[in-house]
């Protein structure tokens, strides 16, 4: 599913940028496909559009093949590259799922909470004994 998930968002975006026509397989019909397909091949939006975003795809100092070569060298020169770990993989469980975080606005809001129900008890209290105070006089 998430597969899936991340192709149709990919597919969506193709799709917004003018070189793809996102179809549902599940109600397709022959009418759609042919419309679409017409579309794709004879409306020149769509070639020129393609052909912007694979000159920008193509835009590179270097291949696939000789990026990956310079990767996998620079990795072994630097024996395993340890700079370029991620910072996640340094914290401890708790500081990765956040739950130092979450633990400390939990408390800050239970304090406020505390502190509103004491004021309004305190405010029920000063309400009250004004009113027995009222009904002795």
């Amino acid at each position: 599913m998430p597969f899936y998930c991340d192709q149709h968002l990919n597919l969506k975006k193709a799709e917004s940028n003018g070189y793809a026509i996102v179809l549902d397989f599940h109600t397709l019909t022959s009418e759609q496909l042919r419309y679409s397909l017409h579309q794709l091949l004879h409306n020149s939006t769509y070639r020129e559009n393609i052909k912007r975003f694979s000159s920008i795809f193509h835009d590179r100092p270097m291949g696939p093949r000789e990026t990956a070569l310079y990767w996998i060298d620079y990795v072994i020169r630097h024996k395993g590259a340890r700079h370029l770990r991620a910072a996640g993989l340094d914290l401890k469980w708790y500081q990765f799922y956040l739950l130092d975080v979450i633990a400390l606005v939990v408390a800050a809001v239970v304090v406020c909470i505390g502190v509103l129900v004491l004021l309004v008890r305190w405010i029920l209290r000063q309400i009250g004994s004004e009113q027995t105070k009222q009904k002795v006089n």
